[in-house]
C-alpha cells in the first residue's frame, strides 16, 4: 500500500481519482491547487503525486518543476483532457519531464499502469535523473522518445514512411533524408510535410521536372495548370506518399538540425491517411498474392507507446484490423475484417498493407 497525493481544482475529478486509488488499496491525500499541494507535501512522505495540468494560479507543470526541488521529491504524473502530445511538448518546453501521463477521462486500468510507473520508477522530475516518459500504453523498444534521433538504416529495413508516421505522431520538426544516387529531403514541421527536395514528378501530367527540388515548385506548377491551392497541396501530398511507398533502396536517416522556412505551408492530412490513399492506388492482385504467401503465418499487433489510437490517423477499418491482429492468421483476419465477402477483401488487404508499412503489425514465419 502506497501513499499518493491527488491535486485537482475540479472537485469531481479529484474525488473520482482519489476513490479509484483507494479502491486499488492505496492511501490518498488531496489538494485543490498547487500551493496547497506543496503545503501537504511539506508535512509528509508520498510515493507519488498525480496532478491536473490546467489549474488556476500555478499549473500542474509548474507544480511538477517545484516538487523536483524538494528533498526526497516524489515522482509526478500529469493528468489532463488535453492530448499527450500537447502536454508533453509544453512540459518539455518548460524543462519538465513528468514520470507519467494520465489521459482524462481515465479508467482504472490506466490508473493502475500509472501507479506502477510511479512506484517502480525513479523520481524522474529531479534534474539529472533518468527521465523516461511513461504513457498509459505499454512501451516498445523502438517507440522510445529518442527513437527519431537514433533512427537510421537501409530503406529495405527502415521505411521512410514509417519514419514519417512516427514523426507525425510526435509532432517532430526535422527532415527525413533518403540517400541514394541523389539525396531526397522531406522536411517536417510538427510532423507535417512543409518542404521537399530531390523528388521529381509530384504533380502528374506537369512534366518530368515538376516538383523537383522544392515543394513550392510542385504546388505552383499545379496552380498554373488551374488547380486551387487546396487541390495543389493535396496532389503534392499524394505524390510524396506514392514516392515513399515506392522507395525500395537507399539509406534513410532523421536530420533534427533541419529547420523549415517561416513561410512554409503544411500539406494536409495525417501521415497514415495520406499513405492509405496512396496504397489504395496500388494494383490489388500483387497485394493479394503477397499476403497469400504468408497466410499461414501469425500477425502480431504492436502498440505505440506515446499516442492513443485516435492520434494514429488510421481510418476505422484499419483500426479494426489492428485490434484483430494479435494472434490471428492473416487469412482469418482478412475474413473477419471483410465479413467473409470476397469483394471486400481488397479493403482488408490494403488495411494490413498500411499497418505493415507503418510497423503497427509484424508477421512471424
Amino acid at each position: 500500500m502506497a501513499r499518493f497525493l491527488v491535486v485537482d481544482d475540479d472537485g469531481l475529478s479529484q474525488k473520482l481519482l482519489a476513490d479509484t486509488l483507494r479502491g486499488l488499496g492505496h492511501r490518498v491525500s488531496t489538494a485543490g491547487d498547487a500551493r496547497e499541494a506543496l503545503q501537504v507535501l511539506s508535512s509528509g512522505t508520498y510515493e507519488g503525486v498525480i496532478t491536473d495540468v490546467r489549474m488556476p494560479g500555478l499549473d500542474g507543470i509548474e507544480l511538477c518543476r517545484r516538487i523536483a526541488l524538494l528533498a526526497d521529491a516524489p515522482p509526478v504524473a500529469l493528468t489532463s483532457a488535453d492530448s499527450y502530445f500537447d502536454v508533453h511538448e509544453e512540459a518539455l518546453g518548460r524543462a519538465v519531464r513528468p514520470a507519467a501521463f494520465l489521459q482524462k477521462p481515465f479508467d482504472p486500468s490506466a490508473v493502475g499502469r500509472v501507479i506502477h510507473a510511479l512506484i517502480d520508477g525513479e523520481a524522474t522530475t529531479r534534474p539529472g535523473a533518468p527521465q523516461p516518459v511513461t504513457g498509459t500504453i505499454p512501451a516498445h523498444r523502438d517507440e522510445h522518445p529518442e527513437w527519431l534521433l537514433e533512427a537510421r538504416g537501409v530503406v529495405s529495413r527502415l521505411s521512410p514512411a514509417r519514419m514519417w508516421f512516427v514523426a507525425w505522431r510526435r509532432r517532430a520538426t526535422g527532415a527525413i533524408l533518403v540517400r541514394g544516387p541523389t539525396t531526397a529531403t522531406i522536411g517536417l514541421r510538427r510532423g507535417q510535410i512543409v518542404d521537399i527536395g530531390g523528388i521529381s514528378g509530384l504533380v502528374p501530367g506537369q512534366g518530368t521536372g515538376a516538383g523537383n527540388d522544392n515543394l513550392s515548385a510542385a504546388v505552383t506548377s499545379a496552380m498554373l495548370a488551374g488547380a486551387t491551392i487546396e487541390t495543389a497541396l493535396a496532389s503534392a501530398a499524394a505524390g510524396i506518399a506514392r514516392w515513399l511507398i515506392g522507395t525500395r533502396t537507399g539509406f534513410v536517416e532523421w536530420d533534427r538540425r533541419w529547420t523549415p522556412g517561416a513561410d512554409s505551408i503544411p500539406l494536409p492530412g495525417s501521415a497514415a491517411m495520406v499513405l492509405s490513399e496512396a496504397i489504395a492506388e496500388l494494383p490489388l492482385e500483387p497485394l493479394l498474392g503477397g499476403w497469400q504467401t504468408i497466410s499461414t503465418a501469425r500477425v502480431t499487433a504492436r502498440t505505440p507507446a506515446d499516442a492513443l489510437p485516435d492520434r494514429w490517423g488510421l481510418d476505422s477499418p484499419t483500426l479494426r484490423a489492428h485490434r484483430l491482429a494479435t494472434g490471428q492468421t492473416v487469412q482469418a483476419l482478412v475474413y473477419e475484417l471483410s465479413g467473409g465477402v470476397p469483394q471486400r477483401r481488397s479493403g482488408a488487404v490494403r488495411a494490413l498493407e498500411l499497418l505493415l508499412l507503418l510497423n503497427l503489425v509484424t508477421v512471424k514465419d
